[in-house]
């Protein structure tokens, strides 16, 4: 996947859930190529997705605005070290945004991983709490006090861009679960 100023994505469209649902989703990945990109694996709302660029400005590279509603493990980081992999989270409204700066360390090696995104509305005094566990480590990450409030609906559950320059990442998955597919969990 690109990380380019057009929306993408590769996903599976899911019955909506929202930061008051309790989310999960597991599986195994193989990230076999990058050079300085990032990708997105989680949830997400594919109308905000499709909102954020002026198509008129995107083809410069310029980005409207910032993208919202979305739920993920960001794949990106310094790619000098490799790549971090990490919670990463938009609520409805710009600005009600976080992520964790660092977290397990991934390369683009081939090998096999078990990874996991768990979301709990109910944690952190009721704001909601990520966790994202690649192998045996875990890195966590809580929501600001304002996002669960803002509205943020999800209907999409896999793979999107990050819409700022840079080149691309290669990323396998298999044997994935999530919840919020239409038939109970996918």
């Amino acid at each position: 996947m690109w990380r380019d100023p057009q929306p993408a994505y590769y996903a599976d469209p899911i019955s909506t859930v929202t930061l008051d649902d309790k989310l999960h989703a597991e599986g195994r990945l193989a990230f076999t190529g990058a050079t300085d990109g990032g990708v997105f694996l989680g949830w997400f709302n594919a109308a905000a997705k499709r909102a954020k660029t002026d198509p008129d400005k995107a083809h410069k590279g310029q980005v409207e605005r910032p993208q919202t509603s979305y739920l993920a493990i960001g794949i990106d980081g310094p790619s000098r070290i490799g790549f971090y992999f990490h919670p990463a989270y938009s609520a409805a409204k710009e600005g009600l945004d976080g992520r964790a700066e660092i977290g397990p360390i991934i390369v683009p090696d081939g090998r096999p991983r078990r990874w996991m995104l768990d979301y709990d509305p109910a944690a952190a005094g009721g704001r909601g709490h990520i966790t994202v566990t690649l192998d045996d480590e875990k890195v966590e990450l809580e929501l600001k006090p304002e996002a669960r409030k803002s509205g943020a609906s999800f209907d999409r559950f896999g793979f999107f861009n990050g819409q700022t320059g840079g080149h691309f990442v290669k990323v396998f998955i298999d044997d994935v679960r999530y919840s919020g597919a239409r038939d109970s969990v996918h």
